[in-house]
């Protein structure tokens, strides 16, 4: 009878390792997207558009328009909201995208992921981030709004900014 109990137990020993391996695995699956790829080109995974492209052809007066002006923001921006993002860009002739806000899945995160899940995700591919209150100017990151914190990656070409309001992703940023 010890010798069965003895060989349950080292059979449970040996099982259990291999279980806690595939959750490793499974965990490193969420974290595949390159930040510095995406951040150091200036545009989301999910995004067709990235910074510096010209905006799609749009009319300012047709009340459909999903276009909406900032001219408080220093600078002035004018946005355009396309499904999941806002596109900016400052006014004047030819304008170009200067920053990309999205508000529902961006490097692949859902909305709603806690900020420990991201934070690992940047962890784990050695990138530098602070995490801080916005500041007054930071318009485009509702600063007014009650418990709202950035985790800001400043180490690419463009920043980017994931925006986490009561712990959890409500939007990510990418601009200058």
């Amino acid at each position: 009878m010890k010798k069965r109990i003895v060989c349950a137990l080292i059979c449970l020993a040996a099982i259990l390792p291999a279980a806690g391996c595939k959750n490793k695995k499974d965990k490193a699956k969420v974290y595949e997207i390159d930040f510095a790829r995406f951040a150091n080109v200036g545009t989301m995974p999910e995004s067709e558009l990235r910074l510096g492209d010209d905006l799609p052809e749009f009319d300012p007066q047709d009340e459909q328009s999903k276009y909406f002006s900032m001219d408080d923001a220093n600078p002035p921006f004018i946005g355009t909201a396309e499904g999941n993002f806002s596109y900016y860009y400052e006014k004047g002739e030819n304008p170009k995208i200067t920053a990309i806000m999205a508000y529902d899945t961006c490097f692949g995160f859902e909305n709603d992921t806690v900020s420990i899940v991201i934070t690992d995700a940047l962890d784990s591919q050695n990138v530098k981030y602070t995490e801080r209150k916005p500041r007054e100017d930071e318009t485009l990151f509702m600063p007014k709004e009650p418990n709202v914190s950035l985790i800001e990656c400043k180490s690419f070409k463009h920043r980017l900014i994931f925006i986490i309001k009561d712990n959890a992703l409500c939007a990510a940023y990418i601009g200058d």
